[in-house]
């Protein structure tokens, strides 16, 4: 038997067979998703690398560095307690001395910038909280 796959809408595909002898069949399947591994995840249609939406995850919405220009602050001189986020719930949290960009990582969702350093206890919270957010 010989599959050939013909796609026909964003979300639609028509999947095409012949058997020897016998006619064209068709079977239409929404939302076609190729899977490597032994666990299927739901459908993600990505328009591009910065366009992906999977059913029933929320929007995230980040700043994007494009490499030109960030967000530059200007502090008091001092120690800082710095956290952020990416798009993917990646969360660091650290302390800097005069930080000067406010602008983390390429795909930034959120940021904490404080004078002083954080707690232990600060940080397993921030850390917690946008897991449990982002992820």
């Amino acid at each position: 038997m010989t599959t050939t796959l013909t796609f026909t809408e964003a979300l639609s595909t028509v999947v095409q067979f012949w058997r020897q002898g016998v006619s064209p069949g068709q079977i239409l399947a929404g939302f076609l998703q190729l899977e490597i591994g032994g666990m299927a995840t739901r459908g993600q249609l990505v328009t591009s690398a910065n366009d992906v939406t999977e059913p029933g995850v929320p929007d995230v919405w980040h700043l994007f560095n494009d490499g030109g220009d960030s967000l530059p602050v200007t502090l008091p001189t001092g120690t800082y307690g710095r956290a952020f986020v990416d798009h993917l719930g990646a969360v660091t949290v650290d302390t800097v001395v005069n930080p000067v960009n406010a602008l983390m990582t390429t795909r930034q969702a959120d940021m904490i910038l404080r004078q002083g350093a954080f707690s232990a206890a600060e940080i397993a919270s921030i850390t917690a909280y946008w897991e449990a957010r982002y992820k």
